[in-house]
């Protein structure tokens, strides 16, 4: 979608959300979406249902319409209106019968690659406050530092920039808004929602819900696109390739397993010091769509940085690092959190093109970071799938020095270079529903939908690094 200084993709998965708005070519929101979570925090999948676009003079108008299906039963409506200096996005929802949930509304992401570490003025009514966005994982526990609890303050008005420089005003009615930092659950965003204390809710038929979100930018301080084909090189080593292996989905007694995963290390004082920690990373807890699954990998190496805030002198095992193929945490029959996948989650991406690109994203995160093993999906991974494949010639190079690249974002690439030198690889994956062109060692590479390359290169082992 395109109009005047404002484009967006509303063409992914559903259609529902819009992703990657950008103005004047500068991205500055990374996802508006609205979700309906069950009392479990489930997010309950919407239906589309109808879709259709106004121009006027002034204004462009997109309108979709959509429905749940389950317990849950909405109907909503979302608007997007779009001027030369705003865009305008509202939704309302009614209710089609009684039932019990934990949040309604929208939500917007502000990707933490862009906003970590900016400052931001945030107001609710006559009260400012300033805060600079968190560039290490914040949790909402009780010892964090003032500036962690002034990032989960509720606000109504949030004025701030990403790195590429724009201006962006959110203003946000119908409810109070709060900050969230959803690196704690691997998704690399800061997402803002409307607040939801007192959870769970009961919905009665007819109840209507209605939020809106205006987004306003600065076309002089907008940073120009990149453009061109990127170019891929090592730049530094960053120590050497640990295991990398199928889950086997057995574990250590001796290994500290918060059942939530990093929320959960991070949420609570450790009882002792543990010698070993194990941590389960779950790649669709908010969001199954690929997209989604596909950004969560780049998020490992901080879960990994986080981690040691906690337990420094631990050895630091990923396992399993898994997706399933609908969003959630992982819980067990009565609803307690599990640091295992569950037995009876769908797992058909498991064998697909997405799961093996995701791997070579994760490992490009995850190992420059010295982790003890980095393990994936489980037993159940079929045979001869793109991702077994991409697991075992990973295993195969264990030991190898690991350099970490140039790449950003939809590209992944981490360097591999042999113990005695003699041998080095480039290995890339394009983390994008959409191709992509790479350049690697003077080399064009075409790179469909999440797909992945091994490209043998000279040795930076032998050579100065520029």
């Amino acid at each position: 979608m395109e109009w005047s200084h404002w484009s967006t993709r509303t063409d992914r998965e559903d259609g529902f959300d819009a992703r990657h708005i950008s103005f004047d070519g500068t991205e500055i929101v990374d996802r508006v979406f609205f979700a309906v979570r069950d009392p479990l925090w489930r997010t309950v999948p919407l239906r589309m249902t109808d879709a259709r676009e106004q121009t006027f003079a002034d204004r462009f108008v997109r309108t979709v319409t959509a429905t749940t299906d389950g317990p849950q039963g909405v109907d909503v409506e979302l608007t997007w209106e779009v001027t030369p200096q705003t865009l305008r996005i509202g939704a309302r929802a009614r209710a089609l019968r009684d039932f019990s949930y934990a949040r309604i509304g929208l939500c917007v992401l502000l990707s933490s690659t862009d906003y970590a570490g900016r400052p931001a003025d945030m107001t609710d009514g006559d009260e400012a406050w300033t805060v600079d966005l968190p560039d290490a994982i914040a949790t909402r526990s009780d010892d964090q530092p003032a500036r962690s609890r002034a990032f989960h303050r509720p606000f109504r008005v949030l004025r701030t920039s990403p790195a590429t420089g724009a201006e962006v005003v959110i203003r946000f009615d119908g409810a109070p808004f709060e900050f969230e930092d959803q690196r704690n659950w691997t998704d690399r965003s800061f997402k803002a929602y409307s607040v939801s204390d007192g959870w769970p809710f009961d919905a009665v038929a007819g109840e209507v819900f209605e939020q809106f979100v205006r987004i306003e930018a600065d076309a002089a301080a907008a940073a120009d696109a990149a453009s061109g084909i990127p170019r891929v090189e090592a730049l530094s080593p960053a120590g050497r390739l640990c295991e990398v292996a199928v889950s086997a989905a057995r574990f250590a007694d001796d290994e500290l397993a918060p059942p939530g995963g990093l929320a959960d290390l991070l949420a609570r004082p450790l009882p002792a010091v543990p010698s070993s920690v194990r941590l389960a990373v779950n790649g669709a807890v908010h969001a199954a769509d690929a997209e989604s699954v596909a950004e969560t990998s780049l998020v490992h190496g901080e879960v990994l940085q986080a981690a040691r805030t906690r337990a420094p002198d631990a050895r630091i095992v990923l396992d399993p690092i898994a997706f399933l193929d609908t969003a959630g945490d992982w819980r067990d029959e009565i609803g307690h959190y599990m640091a295992c996948v569950p037995a009876d989650g769908p797992r058909e991406r498991w064998d697909s093109q997405l799961a093996a690109a995701w791997v070579v994203a994760s490992v490009a995160s995850a190992a420059p970071h010295a982790p003890s093993a980095l393990r994936y999906f489980g037993p159940e991974l079929g045979m001869s799938s793109p991702a077994r494949d991409v697991i075992e010639r990973f295993a195969r190079r264990r030991g190898w020095s690991v350099w970490r690249t140039n790449a950003v974002a939809p590209i992944a690439a981490v360097a591999l270079v042999s113990p005695s030198g003699a041998e080095a690889e480039l290995v890339v994956a394009n983390m994008d529903l959409d191709p992509v062109d790479v350049r690697v060692h003077g080399r064009q590479i075409g790179l469909p939908a999440f797909g992945t390359a091994w490209v043998r290169v000279p040795s930076p082992a032998h050579a100065p690094v520029h």
